[in-house]
């Protein structure tokens, strides 16, 4: 039997008002999905099939609208949701601490909508795709800078069709809907 642990109405408080505004990511570190809806900062535990909130996000900021992407920076802890705007940084090292972030160099991806977002364990940094050419985000100095190198002119909408593959080194995609390309961007 799945087991709620910090919900009033465990339908209500993980889903909110709209299903769509969704972001999650997985943890290898904690076994753990961590999810980011309308109106919480959740994670689900596979194992002990337990749903556990962090925050609040409705009664807290009156919730979180709007279609991000979420990706976490292993090496820093960090779950960072990204788009229309913002970048919402949540630490998973002090589970209910949270930041909103404000980034400097290009804006692309922080103002984008549904953005391609991984995390790349070489150089510890997220890397991220709007459309034209891949940004990287040094999580540490709060910096985005532009990688050089040809991409699709269409990111938006990837839906988390964005990977770093690690035997190749190299980012993967699928852009907008389902009679997209498949591209492969090799560092």
């Amino acid at each position: 039997m799945m087991t709620y642990v910090g919900f009033n109405d465990p339908q209500s408080d993980l889903y909110g008002s709209n299903a769509y505004d969704f972001t999650t990511d997985y943890d290898a570190m904690s076994g753990e999905v961590f999810v980011e809806t309308t109106s919480s900062f959740s994670s689900y535990h596979p194992v002990n099939d337990t749903w556990t909130m962090h925050i609040d996000l409705y009664n807290e900021l009156g919730g979180r609208w709007g279609e991000r992407t979420g990706v976490i920076a292993e090496t820093q802890r960090l779950f960072l949701s990204i788009g229309l705007g913002e970048v919402m940084v949540y630490d998973l090292a002090n589970l209910g601490s949270y930041e909103l972030w404000t980034t400097t160099g290009p804006q692309d991806v922080v103002d984008g909508d549904a953005v391609g977002l991984a995390y790349d364990p070489i150089s510890e940094a997220v890397v991220g795709w709007a459309g034209g050419q891949l940004h990287v985000l040094d999580v540490e100095n709060r910096s985005w800078t532009t990688v050089a190198g040809q991409t699709p002119a269409d990111g938006n909408d990837t839906w988390g069709r964005f990977a770093y593959v690690p035997c190749e080194d190299a980012f993967i995609a699928i852009p907008g809907f389902n009679d997209a390309n498949v591209w492969l961007y090799k560092k």
